[in-house]
């Protein structure tokens, strides 16, 4: 499982309303036949819950956690504190939210190399910095500036 988020955001909101359908729990394999989904468009979005413990994984089963149930009951504001909180976690964004304390903002190529400092090189790094840094922003855990900066939260963001 990555230790990084694998999957945008829309679509891990997605997997758990779909879940919720099934009464927070089916099989993996029933979830694959159902969507009509090729088993790699499915994995990244239950890998991404999965590390921010929003379900969970065992012999093929795929069962929402409370956390899970509770994102799905709240709205919006509230969804992306529990996401921060749940990112807060993850050493990734441990990691980038030290650095940013350190020195304010950090280029892309900064991001790059923390993933890959703690993961080792990878085939896709760009397009795992552009998820980690959506899941950042959208759980206010950072600024983005869209050209390439990520800036240190200094208003609202706790830490």
């Amino acid at each position: 499982m990555p230790s990084y988020p694998s999957s945008g955001v829309s679509q891990v909101f997605g997997l758990l309303d779909v879940l919720r359908a099934y009464n927070g729990k089916t099989s993996v394999a029933k979830l694959n036949i159902d969507l009509h989904l090729d088993i790699d468009d499915l994995l990244p979005p239950i890998a991404t819950a999965e590390l921010l413990e929003l379900l969970t994984v065992k012999n093929g089963e795929i069962s929402l956690t409370e956390i899970g149930r509770k994102i799905l009951s709240s709205k919006m504001p509230t969804r992306k504190v529990i996401i921060g909180e749940q990112l807060r976690k993850v050493d990734l964004y441990k990691e980038i939210l030290k650095e940013l304390e350190t020195k304010k903002r950090l280029a892309l190529v900064d991001v790059e190399e923390i993933i890959e400092g703690l993961y080792g090189p990878f085939k896709d790094v760009h397009e795992g910095v552009r998820l980690v840094i959506r899941w950042g922003v959208f759980a206010d855990l950072f600024d983005y500036d869209g050209a390439g900066i990520i800036l240190h939260k200094t208003s609202h963001a706790s830490n």
